[in-house]
């Protein structure tokens, strides 16, 4: 029965990290468009720090520990192909992550490493891998 909370918690956890997963590089859009507005720009600053340190660090820590815990109860699903794929797909959203903190650091110094067309690209990434996510843990197509 505790591997069923810890499955829920698990859950939310996945649906707060992805809440600012998907948000953030539309963040970093509008930063871009607006980097000249002094006022946005720094407000967009502070959206960006509170997005990925209150929402999107947690989340993924959560995420992470509570999968990390169900692994220990039942660790023959790490010997499953779509399991794998899943675990791989969450440590490409980590990089994402940490992505997402780097380009957030250079905008905060008006360092703009990237277009506004490039983080509208990016904002795809998380939904993409999310799809992935899904469908292995649901399917379990292999």
């Amino acid at each position: 029965m505790p591997y069923l909370w810890f499955k829920a918690a698990h859950l939310l956890a996945v649906i707060t990290w992805m809440s600012g997963s998907s948000y953030i590089f539309r963040l970093f859009g509008f930063h871009v468009e607006r980097r000249a507005a002094a006022d946005a720009a720094a407000l967009l600053v502070v959206m960006e720090r509170r997005l990925l340190r209150i929402v999107m660090l947690p989340g993924a820590l959560a995420t992470v520990g509570l999968g990390l815990t169900m692994l220990t109860v039942h660790p023959e699903l790490l010997h499953e192909r779509w399991m794998q794929l899943k675990l791989g797909s969450v440590a490409v959203l980590l990089l994402y992550d940490g992505y997402a903190h780097w380009v957030a650091a250079r905008f905060a110094r008006g360092d703009y490493v990237l277009t506004a067309p490039q983080c509208r690209w990016l904002h795809s990434v998380p939904t993409t891998l999310l799809l992935v996510i899904v469908a292995m843990v649901i399917v379990r197509p292999f």
